[in-house]
């Protein structure tokens, strides 16, 4: 049967000739695996510039699906281009006849043009030039690009806001969606409603979201009429209910079976043991003192054995009942109403979730409308609308933007994308609609293989490419006898238009694989049997398959390291190796029982998974993490976390811990954690944390280290992106976290585990993570998934006008249809499989329970592998050996070897040989060691900042350099001033206060800040900080103090009085330095000392030579510059704590504090920064008279008196000195820009 007969039109067979395809109307192009697609995009790309089908690069469109395919194509299309002006201005013959000679297809090209190449020559040379201008996208970035460039033409707020992610949104509308509607549902659909599941409802919205044309399949009517209904069917029921609780309420199951005249009854429905458990389960359900809509639900097929009608229906022949006994009709009274009861709430759920995708829609589109937000997916339904909605002259200057348009994997488009496409450019553009519709596997993000079937039937003209330049000729051959068995189907694919041309290869043996010297046959099928021809366990063949794959590979390479398997192309040899291999999945789970078998062999290998990183261990261990961070004083918490394989401490470690009170101690430096977090952001704080504990060092040599660290590294760039684009505070990310872990957010194609290590290992991956790719020597053993729903759920299918519908309830012909669409999908996954191997190619075949309906069921066989006959006639089969053979004609076998496998226990070393152990498999010498580096590596290049320069200088010294508010004794403060004032003075000191206040003053626009204004941001920063909120008013008269001093120098300004937008906050600078030399610096100093009082200071403050030379890279921190009347200050602000009074904050008592921190050292290398960068970016830069000064402002001391100097420092260093400096690092210019700012 076919899904689409009545609609089918064949385009015929022409053969793709890029010579003699006219670049002209509407073109499908149908290239098989293998075939040079992407070349061939290329090659007409080259052509159309050269036949001047277009003006320049940028009036070809190209689009793509993934970002990843954008750039093959953009670099494959570029190195065509750069080829054929290397042809053209190629003046020696011998050259260019060897050029010819490697690119023929270009060479063609060019033919018509090398007489007159000039004219020629400058069309590519201007297609090289203005290769930047290229119109190659992937299809949601060329709408974003149209809905940006004709905004007014196509409705889109001018000031839109792109998400990729709205699944917080989606979440967030389904839960108010239930809060509104399952709380006040029927008592009598509870029963059904409680074993709903949220991630269905979630699961069920991504169709729609993926899908936004679909129609929803459900009877049209009103909630409140199925309400209705479903609670009169209800009330029926539960009136029988207790008429049969009464009646059975003394009957135990011997009675009631006794009821029953079994010797009557045909026995293989009455069997007796059956009955009796069935019986118990009703019984049981009957007496339960509970209401109906309280109870499990009854399986129906258990109350039919006891009803009038089903013991009648069940008499053997010439037997009869004189007088049924009552109670049977009573059940079957009941049984009756049960049914319609269970129907009119399942009916009643169907309206609810239909509901819930009508709401979920019209909300989101509601906020996002009111927000400016677009997702990503929004693009294509809103440039669609307006398309439809706006006239032909919108339309027409795209059309005419674009004369030639590429649709490059076009298989998997989706309605919507296609019809955009159309009316784009069909009959306006010349259009190539590029792709194979036996790789459309993609149907789970929203791909239609009908969308390519209407396109087929709409093109003007159609080409196949037939040559596949990938596998070696005989495993083309062999895949060619897969779908062309014996049988000859019709429709190898199950739709008609999805037709098997049998292909070629331009392979003809130069390389082939060679194993104990024999060019075996490249096309390996397994034959998986049982002694007794019964039906497999699917958990069991999956073992058995992944034993016999690990093993094969494992001989392969024991072969290649004696040299009797080996790659041989032409005269060369090449030994096998890990990643000349791929194991193909159909599931994550096979993946890792390969994986298992694999590292029992000591195969290298790594799994690319489209498994979630949110289901990894790393996951709940860094949920685990923050939540230890959020809550450092929670003792039990922190003991859960240490006991991780993350932390990796041991039961009684951590008890000794709590016996001598390090647990506290942890509880310290989680707090210093969260410190971290809240004023440098999540990612700084993970890799703090993984380099205090070593994390990494341990993780790296232990089973499974590397995967470990990759999903580390991925979960804290994750959240590094949420936190960034959200703003979102450690509880945010904390439940961001957790829904993900849950499910109960949609999963992103960026949150799949990424490979762990590119090294030398084989491939596991799923067969939808290979398409596209290639590799030596592929096992798929996984392609016996049948196409039959053994339990009913939404599911998707198309009608005979191949429009798409999303079905609710239960229905038996479009349950059909859904089947047929589940075998098309299961040929095309066996398709891409089957072509992605150079080589060799293992698959295999066993009688598993869905094994009858699988593709290769259908292939190997003529009849409705749907009906009971071949469910029947498949489970009777004893030999899968056989079964295949009988399939494939006699030239299959050429190709084709049919190998028998066992399936035994899951055991590595049955029947293995320990001699093919895990050492002799690469093919090195058995006594393998790691070598050890014996020189000592230099030390010297380096990142250095103040710090390491003042230890350098002073090694005998402390310095509280990352303590700028030191931490104070609060007995300091005399107990009457501490209950009376919440000052500036008895604000705690510590790290949690100096970032609290510094974050404070980098958003802080001291310029135009209202009262109100400064109060609100002072409140949600000492919350955010968790300091006392009775400091407000401290805070808010300092940061007022601030504004208003008269800071001195040139017409005594104020910070008041400078624009936010000349003002540069937080600044990092790096500048590379050739060296950075301590007793340098010192001499600078010593040499200056007579340039003013601080140099003096400065010099005699520097310690001992240290001759020590470290090169790299010198870095820091500026608070704020900012620019006055053409001058550039630098600011540091101080939070550190001189005294409890203004007078502690005078000149003297600041001196000292800059000296005893060497303060003196740190701003003069910030003024070296800002002194490159200046020069840098300005012309005749004068550092008199463009550099202002440096201030470090104490604001503990800052008081109200405008011309008080109470907490103020300020120097100019003097230009001599910076000069000095500069000359001693031996530095070039370089200012890494990444503040706050109003004005970069």
């Amino acid at each position: 049967m076919c899904l689409c007969c009545k609609r089918s039109r064949s385009l015929g067979h022409n053969y793709f000739n890029i010579q003699e395809c006219p670049i002209e109307g509407s073109n499908l192009i149908e290239a098989s695996a293998g075939t040079g697609k992407t070349y061939s995009i290329a090659s007409l790309f080259l052509k159309a510039l050269l036949e001047k089908r277009v003006k320049s690069v940028k009036n070809i469109l190209v689009l793509t699906f993934t970002k990843a395919a954008t750039a093959e194509i953009k670099l494959r299309i570029y190195e065509n281009l750069l080829t054929a002006k290397r042809m053209l201005e190629e003046t020696s013959e011998n050259v260019r006849e060897h050029l010819f000679e490697k690119e023929p297809v270009i060479r063609d090209i060019l033919k018509p043009y090398l007489d007159e190449r000039s004219e020629a020559l400058k069309i590519i040379s201007n297609a090289v030039k203005n290769f930047d201008e290229n119109g190659i996208y992937t299809i949601h970035g060329f709408c974003n690009l149209i809905l940006s460039e004709y905004a007014f033409s196509s409705g889109v707020p001018f000031d839109k806001n792109m998400v990729t992610d709205q699944s917080l949104l989606v979440f967030e509308t389904i839960v108010d969606y239930w809060r509104k509607f399952a709380f006040f549902a029927p008592k009598c659909v509870m029963n059904k409603l409680e074993k709903l599941e949220f991630s269905d409802l979630i699961s069920l919205y991504k169709i729609k979201e993926s899908n936004p044309h679909i129609r929803i399949n459900q009877q049209e009517e009103n909630m409140t009429g199925i309400s209705n209904t479903v609670e009169n069917c209800y009330n029926s029921a539960e009136e029988i209910h207790g008429e049969l609780a009464e009646r059975l309420k003394y009957t135990d199951t011997t009675s009631f079976l006794g009821l029953i005249p079994f010797e009557k009854l045909k026995g293989n429905i009455y069997q007796k043991s059956s009955i009796e458990a069935k019986a118990e389960k009703f019984l049981n359900f009957i007496s339960a003192d509970q209401p109906l809509y309280a109870k499990d639900i009854l399986d129906d097929s258990i109350i039919i054995y006891f009803t009038a009608g089903k013991i009648t229906l069940s008499l053997k022949k010439n037997n009869k009942i004189d007088e049924m006994p009552e109670i049977f009709k009573i059940i079957e009274h009941f049984y009756d109403i049960y049914l319609q009861y269970m129907q009119a709430a399942d009916g009643w759920l169907t309206g609810f979730k239909k509901n819930m995708i009508d709401f979920v829609h019209k909300r989101l589109n509601a906020y996002k409308s009111a927000r400016g937000i677009l997702y990503f997916n929004d693009q294509l339904s809103i440039l669609h609308d307006a398309l439809s909605e706006t006239g032909d002259h919108f339309k027409d200057r795209i059309a005419d933007e674009y004369q030639l348009v590429f649709v490059d994997e076009f298989q998997d488009t989706d309605p919507l994308q296609y019809e955009i496409i159309k009316k784009l450019f069909i009959d306006k553009s010349a259009v190539f609609f590029i792709g194979d519709p036996k790789q459309s596997i993609y149907s789970f993000r929203g791909a239609d293989i009908y969308s390519y079937i209407k396109a087929k039937e709409n093109v003007e003209s159609g080409y196949t490419m037939k040559t596949n330049f990938r596998s070696e000729s005989a495993l083309v051959y062999g895949v060619n006898r897969i779908f062309n068995s014996r049988f000859r189907r019709e429709n190898p694919f199950v739709i008609e238009n999805i037709g098997y041309s049998d292909v070629d290869s331009e392979n003809k043996g130069e390389t082939k694989l060679i194993v104990e010297g024999e060019e075996y046959k490249p096309l390996k099928i397994w034959a998986f049997e049982t002694s007794d021809g019964n039906l497999i366990n699917e958990d069991e063949y999956n073992e058995a398959a992944a034993l016999t794959t690990a093993r094969e590979v494992a001989r392969l390479l024991k072969l290649s390291a004696e040299s009797k398997a080996y790659i041989k192309h032409k005269d060369k040899y090449e030994q096998l190796k890990p990643a000349d291999f791929a194991v193909l999945c159909r599931k994550t789970k096979e993946a890792f029982i390969v994986k298992k078998y694999l590292d029992q062999l000591g195969i290298a290998n790594i799994i690319s998974s489209s498994k979630s990183i949110f289901d990894s261990e790393e996951a709940y261990e860094i949920h685990l993490l923050l939540n230890c961070i959020s809550e450092p004083g929670n003792l039990n918490m922190i003991k859960n976390f240490l006991i991780t394989d993350l932390m990796g401490f041991k039961p009684h470690h951590v008890k000794n811990m709590e016996e001598s009170e390090g647990l506290g101690g942890y509880s310290i430096k989680l707090r210093g954690y969260k410190e971290l977090l809240i004023s440098r952001g999540i990612m700084h704080c993970v890799n703090e944390f993984l380099k205090d504990e070593q994390i990494i060092s341990r993780l790296i040599h232990s089973p499974y280290g590397k995967r470990k660290i990759a999903n580390i590294n991925q979960l804290s760039e994750i959240l590094h992106k949420k936190e960034s684009e959200n703003a979102l505070q450690l509880h945010e990310l904390i439940n961001w976290l957790s829904n993900q872990r849950s499910g109960n957010l949609l999963k992103e194609e960026e949150y799949e585990l990424r490979m762990e290590t590119d090294e030398d290992a084989l491939n596991i991956m799923t067969i939808h993570k290979s398409k596209g790719l290639q590799f030596p020597v592929v096992f798929a053993p996984f392609l016996l998934a049948g196409s039959l729903m053994h339990s009913f759920k939404p599911f998707i299918y198309h009608d005979d006008d191949l429009e798409m519908h999303l079905q609710l309830e239960s229905d038996e012909e479009t349950q059909r249809k859904y089947a047929l669409e589940c075998l098309s999908e299961n040929l095309r996954l066996a398709y891409v499989a089957l072509t992605r191997a150079k080589y060799r190619c293992y698959t295999a075949l066993a009688k598993t329970r869905n094994a009858g309906t699988s593709a290769f069921a259908y292939l190997f066989s003529d009849g409705d592998i749907f009906s009971k006959e071949w469910k029947k006639e498949f489970n009777n089969k004893i030999s899968m050996e056989n079964f295949v053979t009988e399939a494939l004609d006699n030239e299959a076998f050429d190709f084709i070897d049919i190998l028998p496998a066992k399936l035994e226990s899951a055991d590595i070393n049955s029947d293995f040989e320990p001699s093919e152990s895990a050492e002799e498999l690469s093919g090195e010498e058995k006594n393998l060691r790691v070598r050890e580096f014996q020189n000592k590596a230099p030390e010297r290049w380096r990142v250095s900042s103040f710090s390491s320069i003042l230890r350098k200088m002073n090694p005998h010294e402390t310095f509280t350099t990352f303590m700028d508010d030191e931490v104070f004794d609060v007995s300091e403060i005399s107990e009457e001033k501490r209950e009376a004032d919440y000052s500036m003075f008895s604000l705690p000191g510590g790290v949690n206060t100096g970032n609290a206040l510094h974050d404070l003053l980098e958003h802080t626009d001291l310029n135009t800040v209202t009262e109100s204004g400064l109060n609100e941001i002072v409140r949600k920063t000492l919350n955010l900080y968790h300091i006392d909120a009775k400091f407000k008013n401290a805070v808010c008269e300092n940061i007022n103090n601030l504004r208003g001093k008269k800071l001195g120098g040139e017409k005594d300004f104020q910070l008041k009085n400078v624009p936010y937008k000349d003002t540069l906050r937080e600044m990092e600078f790096y500048f590379p330095s050739r060296s950075i030399d301590s007793r340098l610096i010192r001499d600078v100093f010593i040499r200056n000392a007579g340039e003013g009082e601080t140099e003096s200071i400065i010099a005699g403050s520097v310690g001992e030579d240290v001759s020590e030379k470290i090169y790299g890279f010198m870095k820091g921190y500026i608070d704020m510059i900012f620019r006055y009347n053409g001058r550039y200050y630098i600011i540091d602000w101080k939070t550190n704590y001189l005294g409890s009074t203004y007078e502690d904050y005078r000149e003297d008592s600041l001196n000292q504090a800059m000296l005893k921190s060497q303060y003196f050292l740190q701003y003069h290398i910030y003024t070296v920064a800002l002194t490159l960068h200046l020069n840098s970016k300005m012309e005749n830069f004068d550092y008199e008279r463009h550099f202002g000064g440096v201030y470090y402002l104490f604001l503990r001391g800052i008081d109200a008196g405008e011309n008080s100097r109470n907490g103020i420092f300020f120097h100019k260093p003097a230009q001599s000195v910076i000069a000095g400096l500069i000359e001693s690092f031996q530095i070039e210019p370089v200012f890494s820009n990444g503040g706050t700012s109003g004005n970069p």
